[in-house]
């Protein structure tokens, strides 16, 4: 059986992608582990520190180094074939959904965590 991508089903809904067509993926890839933790750790250290359009250009920028083209350089030092740099790609994808899903819990968590039950009150 072939190992391919499982998208959560907002990116399938996003992409016209039918669940019927993706299967199970291993999700402790190197290329999802550091798509996944570059997005999570971006979030939690600079989301509050940037306005948002300079800091998703920053994270892009970032991704594309880590993660393309490093992909990319694969192909011209090991000659590997384009559809497992292709399932790479696909895994990094992954990882930046679900970093980002974690990250956006992080900061939703801090921001309840500040509200008290005296700022709750009824007028």
């Amino acid at each position: 059986m072939k190992d391919e991508i499982f998208y959560p089903s907002s990116f399938l809904l996003a992409t016209n992608i039918s669940s019927s067509e993706t299967t199970r993926c291993d999700n402790s890839t190197h290329w999802y582990s550091l798509a996944k933790n570059t997005t999570y750790f971006a979030l939690k250290h600079g989301y509050q520190k940037l306005p948002l359009p300079i800091f998703l250009i920053r994270l892009t920028l970032l991704l594309i180094y880590r993660c393309l083209l490093r992909i990319l350089r694969l192909k011209f030092t090991h000659n590997l074939p384009f559809s497992l740099l292709g399932q790479y790609i696909q895994e990094s994808i992954l990882g930046v959904c679900h970093g980002w899903e974690a990250g956006i819990k992080l900061h939703n968590f801090k921001e309840k965590k500040w509200i008290s039950g005296s700022d709750l009150t009824l007028s």
